[in-house]
């Protein structure tokens, strides 16, 4: 089992992040902000460049964690939705609610070719074919949307959920592992 625990110091100073509370870490010049789930964020005197390979060095090549481009690593374990046309990637605080980031569709495409690779049974659906989904209560909020990809964690291949298209058809959604 590898540790969760990254240990960074400098003269003076040490700071021990939990790297299964990370959400994501955003680049700020040679300084870089470590955000928690539980909102926490705090900032640390080393460049993405350096955190990145002190996390790869801490959790192996299999890590949860991928570089997006020049300003964030994100906690990919965290990530439940990406939608490359809305140029948005979803994901859960500790508290259960939804958070977004907007990054570039380039990013997010690649991103989701990752993924795709990574997971020999990823599928991959144009949601296009797909109507937009209107929960049953107005505060539930849904990742069903009509444009971009469908994209789940934690769930088989086989799974199926059920959503309602302006003729209220039921029609099921394959969704990714």
């Amino acid at each position: 089992m590898k540790n969760n625990i990254l240990y960074l110091g400098v003269v003076g100073e040490c700071f021990l992040v939990d790297l299964h509370q990370v959400l994501y870490i955003q680049a700020d010049d040679h300084y870089s902000h470590i955000h928690y789930g539980n909102g926490l964020h705090f900032m640390v005197p080393f460049g993405l460049s350096r955190l990145e390979k002190a996390i790869e060095r801490q959790m192996g090549e299999d890590s949860m964690f991928r570089r997006i481009g020049r300003k964030y690593i994100v906690n990919l374990d965290r990530v439940f939705h990406i939608n490359v046309p809305r140029q948005s990637l979803q994901y859960f605080d500790s508290n259960g609610n939804v958070q977004t980031l907007t990054l570039p569709k380039p990013l997010l495409q690649g991103l989701v070719e990752y993924i795709r690779l990574r997971h020999p049974g990823f599928v991959l659906t144009p949601s296009t074919e797909f109507e937009e989904f209107t929960p049953p209560h107005k505060h539930i909020q849904h990742p069903f949307l009509k444009t971009g990809f469908l994209l789940f964690q934690g769930l088989s291949a086989g799974s199926q959920r059920h959503c309602r298209g302006p003729q209220r058809q039921h029609r099921k959604l394959l969704l990714c592992p």
